[in-house]
């Protein structure tokens, strides 16, 4: 009498053979690429998200201050300037830049 259940029939795996060596080290090469800036864009906007620091200092803007400037010598955790910036500008409101002497600005502080 024969069996009809599978269990009992032999399953044979398939073979995964490369044909070309050079094509799958290249799609690896990209596939570990992508996969790495996915992973930096995901950290960099938890990060960046996290802006709201535990203090802030009203600083009064002096003849020769520049916002780059101020987030430079302001950046309590030593993160990239330009985050320090983007914070200053969305803590004090600015759509600009532009600062001028005697403006009083919200930055992070220590």
């Amino acid at each position: 009498m024969l069996s009809t259940y599978p269990a009992q029939a032999k399953k044979r795996r398939k073979k995964v053979v490369i044909i070309n060596q050079s094509r799958f080290i290249i799609a690896s090469v990209i596939t570990l690429i992508f996969a790495s800036l996915i992973f930096t864009a995901v950290t960099g906007l938890l990060l960046s998200s996290a802006s709201s620091y535990e203090t802030y200092t009203v600083i009064s803007v002096v003849q020769g201050d520049t916002l780059w400037g101020i987030a430079t010598e302001h950046n309590p955790y030593q993160l990239d300037v330009r985050a320090i910036v983007h914070d200053i500008k969305k803590q004090n409101q600015l759509k600009t830049a532009d600062i001028y002497p005697g403006q009083l600005l919200i930055v992070p502080s220590k």
